[in-house]
């Protein structure tokens, strides 16, 4: 056979071929990343919806979409109903989606079955993806997958870009988090506190948080704390002297010491009790517990992720005394020969003495004051009764004669006081006191009477039945004097100002006056007219001559 020569490729034709074929391959890459980058933000958008339209069901219904157990009054669906126990669980996570779409809170039409676009949502991004829901640790997460096991919608390099955009970029707290896809690991997300931003492959879930808090990412846990290492022992104090078993609360109890079922009595006469004190003697130990670090599922991680601080993992602790092996405080014991004695409890005495108040004595004090008083006795005087006592015998038999149970008493004996209050011993008086004010006495001392020489002589040619008459000047001149009165109080003391008992007057003479005219006769015998009426025979003369007599008063 022949072969037929055939030219080859020179060097500079092949460089220009892949220079060519470097741009077709760059265009193509260039336009896939912003088709891709288009893609996330589409996703983005379809879980911001469906957690607005859970919101506004939640708003405008009450409950959660799914939990409503009206669903078929609202929407007219048969079989929709959830049981409304505010949980979404169990069925109800499908009827989560028809809920939403028969609102309208979403779009779409989905039956509440399990089915996949009729009863779950595929994602309008990529048909190669869906939506559903689960319960992840008491939340209501949803979940973008992939429809087959083999592949996820996103990589763990965009679940980052997504969860660093619209929430806190950490794949283990927040609203958003990551896990596997069913068949990975979680080594393919994330590497470890962070997500696995080196790994393009859709391999990753991406959870978003519907209903419930925010996922808190790591957090330390730690187990039940171990036994305590410290030792303790029981005390034991001596034991006291031997008490009768017997009550001394005055409670008869028939047949009490033959009773070995009543615990306060033993089982022969003279029989008693004596008790010591146990008490435990503490030491101090130590009790130590696991402290690790885990994440949102519980799983342990490395201590480094937990960023709060991280609790104690010993303490101090005390060991308490064993009570199965605790000295007995109280054991049984003989009281000397074992003498049966009556029980005889304390006396009471039904004396009730009254108070016994005294008549209320004078009135003292300040007349017209306000505080006068006056008072009396008040005593408690002893009164008898009758006291009594609880007697008995705890015994099936007592030694001598059974004590007397009742008896006379008095309040004195038992200090019975009279019952309160006391009656007051002194009160509040008052008493009038006025002032007694005699007349007033006459104005002295009375002047003296200005008395003058008589005048005038008795004519002697005047006729023998006549006689004569002399006068003098009588004048009296008033004086200032004093006026006294008696004044005295009615009942001492008086706190009031007394009345005056003194007063200035003026003083005339006394009456009656003396007399200023007089009859006399020839011969000068005189007859003088003062207090008393005379009837006097006189002659009355004119010029020289006297005319008759006259009868004068």
């Amino acid at each position: 056979m022949k072969y037929k020569n055939k030219s080859a490729f020179t060097l500079v034709e092949m460089s220009i071929v892949l220079i060519i074929i470097s741009i077709i391959i760059a265009s193509i890459l260039g336009g896939s990343i912003y088709i891709r980058q288009a893609e996330i933000q589409s996703f983005s958008s379809e879980i911001l919806d469906i957690k607005k339209g859970s919101d506004e069901y939640a708003n405008m219904y009450g409950t959660y979409a799914g939990d409503s157990d009206d669903a078929s009054e609202l929407f007219g669906c048969s079989g929709c109903d959830g049981d409304g126990d505010g949980e979404i669980n169990g069925a109800e996570l499908q009827l989560f989606w028809q809920h939403l779409s028969l609102s309208e809170f979403i779009e779409g039409t989905y039956d509440g079955s399990s089915t996949v676009g009729q009863g779950t949502p595929i994602s309008q991004t990529d048909n190669s993806a869906i939506f559903k829901i689960k319960e992840l640790n008491n939340r209501i997460v949803l979940v973008l997958t992939g429809i087959t096991p083999e592949k996820t919608a996103l990589s763990p390099k965009e679940i980052q870009q997504i969860d660093s955009k619209y929430d806190n970029g950490n794949p283990f707290s927040g609203n958003i988090i990551v896990e596997a896809g069913s068949s990975f690991s979680d080594s393919d997300c994330i590497t470890g506190d962070e997500y696995n931003v080196s790994n393009d492959k859709k391999q990753c879930n991406l959870l978003y948080v519907l209903i419930g808090e925010k996922f808190t990412g790591y957090h330390w846990e730690t187990n039940m704390w171990g036994s305590c290492n410290g030792t303790s022992n029981w005390v034991v104090g001596a034991f006291g002297a031997c008490t009768k078993n017997c009550p001394n609360d005055g409670a008869i109890r028939e047949g009490c010491c033959t009773n070995l079922a009543d615990p306060t009595c033993s089982g022969a006469c003279g029989s008693g009790y004596q008790t010591r004190d146990v008490s435990c003697n503490r030491n101090d130990g130590t009790q130590t517990r696991n402290v690790f670090c885990a994440d949102e599922d519980g799983s342990l991680v490395a201590d480094s992720l937990c960023s709060a601080d991280e609790p104690d993992d010993t303490r101090i602790c005390t060991n308490p005394c064993d009570i199965a092996i605790k000295p007995e405080t109280k054991e049984e014991c003989t009281i000397g020969d074992g003498t049966c004695d009556w029980y005889m409890g304390g006396w009471t005495c039904d004396a009730e003495p009254v108070w016994n108040s005294g008549t209320w004595g004078v009135c003292s004090g300040v007349c017209g004051s306000g505080n006068m008083t006056e008072t009396r006795s008040v005593t408690c005087p002893e009164a008898t009764g009758t006291k009594t006592r609880t007697v008995y015998c705890p015994y099936p038999n007592c030694d001598g004669v059974e004590p007397v149970a009742a008896d006379t008493c008095t309040s004195t004996e038992f200090s019975i006081p009279c019952p309160p209050p006391q009656p007051d011993t002194t009160r509040a008086c008052s008493l009038d006191c006025e002032w007694s004010v005699g007349a007033w006495s006459a104005c002295l001392p009375a002047p003296p009477w200005d008395i003058g020489l008589w005048s005038g002589v008795c004519s002697q040619n005047r006729p023998s039945c006549t006689a004569g008459i002399e006068n003098r000047a009588v004048n009296c001149t008033d004086t200032a004097g004093t006026m006294t009165r008696a004044v005295n109080c009615i009942s001492p003391p008086c706190v009031s100002a007394a009345p005056d008992s003194t007063e200035g007057c003026v003083a005339t003479c006394a009456t009656p006056a003396p007399g200023s005219s007089r009859i006399c006769n020839n011969n000068l015998a005189l007859l003088t007219i003062e207090n008393s009426i005379s009837t006097v025979t006189l002659h009355t003369q004119i010029g020289d001559n006297w005319i008759g007599c006259l009868n004068t008063n």
